[in-house]
């Protein structure tokens, strides 16, 4: 009932409202409303139900509803558009924002979105109208429950190192000389058919060594898995919206969309994140006294959406200059640098009081690890990038920013080594096999001998030496 009179009411403001923002809220109600009451109706209809409301019991009701929403729609067809592109960007939004996966503390969706559309839907959202709280009061619960995603993304690492382990034999030995030499005749030469003058066959004593040659390898990257990462469609989708809306629209109209998001608590968006992690002030600092750095509007959501997935990008892909990429036109430069300078100081700083580089021997030891950190590192080095090629810096920030780019690069080169060192191919001797001949000939070994020759394929013949007869002689 109360739905039905919002519709009719947002049918007959439709019919005598001039400003713009009368009529895109009236045709917003409009295309939602009405088909939610036909699709009503027509289950009441199927299961026979009788309401109260003797109205809804009319069996024509749907149909008058239709033909007057469809009448009233067609009166402004590019106003739809952009209501239609302004509510569901805003949708798309919330669900990235508020939303939570099955997987990984809520950061992922099942591993099923790597390969089934529709799996990428299936995340959690909270049954009431969320209200947001500053990520930086410790004492009150967070909402939404992560406050940046870049913050956290890095740790859902699904490369893993393997090791392959295989068998290896080396061989050790010398000549033992057991034979008669063959007698010559005049000429220097062999007698008995033997024309060189060599005997026949050599004998070597040697020694099997059996080695276990263990190979580590990391499992190779899957593009797919951004796909798992929730928020990477929600604000991409989002943003696919809104950055068409913001290109439809005059000034004028935007405004409207500003004033209508800045009025909605749950569009809210708290800055200056990184105080959370900074010690001491420095001249890229944002603190200020009494500052609560609330911020509302349409600019201030379709930046987050746009730090977010330039983030899920930049560690996730191989998108050259994500940052750059997802911004280039838009409206939202100051609110969108903003949020880039903010997220640069909190991987840093963060970075910085890790405990990772106070014992990096100890931490490295679990190679795990040193490879997720090098993600970790490529997100804060790739926002620190971004960040100094949007602002307008003084020389002493500037010299800052890349002393950090350099602190960075430090931490980052650490673990690259240790993940390179843990790659290396490591053998193990395992047991030895003493005493047994080999025979061969002379002819191909005279001069040398059977020493350090490594047989890495089973199945051959000196697979089995230590089972060949020793020479009778």
């Amino acid at each position: 009932t109360f739905r039905l009179a919002q519709f009719r009411h947002a049918v007959k403001l439709l019919d005598g409202a001039v400003a713009f923002r009368d009529r895109l809220l009236a045709i917003g109600v409009i295309d939602e409303d009405g088909p939610a009451i036909r699709e009503v109706l027509g289950r009441a209809a199927q299961a026979n139900w009788q309401y109260t409301n003797a109205e809804l019991n009319d069996p024509n009701l749907s149909v008058t509803i239709q033909a007057t929403g469809d009448a009233a729609l067609a009166t402004s067809p590019e106003i739809l558009e952009k209501s239609r592109l302004f509510r569901q960007g805003l949708q798309w939004w919330l669900r990235g924002r508020y939303g939570r996966g099955p997987d990984g503390y809520g950061l992922l969706k099942s591993e099923l979105a790597l390969i089934s559309p529709a799996a990428q839907m299936g995340i959690y959202l909270p049954n009431e109208t969320p209200t947001p709280t500053d990520p930086a009061n410790p004492s009150i619960t967070a909402v939404p429950e992560v406050d940046r995603r870049h913050h956290y993304i890095w740790g859902m690492e699904y490369r893993r190192v393997q090791q392959v382990s295989s068998e290896s034999m080396t061989a050790t030995g010398k000549s033992t000389n057991r034979w008669t030499p063959v007698p010559l005749d005049s000429r220097g030469r062999g007698t008995g058919g033997n024309p060189s003058g060599r005997s026949q066959r050599d004998g070597a004593a040697y020694t099997v060594s059996v080695w276990n040659v263990v190979q580590s390898s990391i499992t190779a990257e899957d593009s797919r898995y951004i796909r798992r990462l929730v928020g990477f469609q929600e604000y991409s989708n989002a943003l696919q919206k809104l950055d068409r809306l913001s290109s439809l629209s005059t000034p004028k109209e935007f405004a409207v969309y500003d004033e209508l998001v800045g009025r909605r608590d749950e569009f809210r968006i708290y800055t200056n994140l990184s105080r959370r992690w900074e010690r001491q002030p420095s001249s890229l600092s944002s603190t200020i006294a009494g500052e609560k750095y609330e911020r509302r509007g349409m600019r201030w959501v379709t930046a987050l959406a746009r730090t977010e997935v330039g983030s899920m990008l930049t560690a996730f892909s191989s998108v050259p200059n994500p940052y750059e990429v997802i911004a280039v036109g838009t409206n939202d430069q100051q609110e969108y640098h903003d949020l880039l300078l903010d997220g640069a100081r909190a991987h840093y700083w963060a970075l910085k009081q890790d405990p990772a580089w106070s014992d990096f021997d100890r931490f490295s030891r679990d190679v795990q690890r040193p490879l997720t950190y090098t993600r970790r590192l490529q997100l804060a080095k790739g926002i620190l990038e971004a960040t100094g090629k949007r602002g307008t810096y003084s020389p002493i920030q500037q010299q800052e920013l890349l002393s950090w780019r350099k602190e960075i690069m430090t931490w980052e080169a650490a673990c690259v080594m240790s993940v390179r060192s843990a790659l290396e191919t490591q053998k193990y001797k395992t047991r030895e096999i003493d005493g047994s001949t080999l025979f061969i000939t002379e002819d191909e070994v005279l001069g040398r001998t059977f020493k350090d020759l490594e047989y890495h394929t089973p199945g051959t013949l000196f697979w089995d030496l230590h089972a060949m007869p020793r020479d009778p002689n």
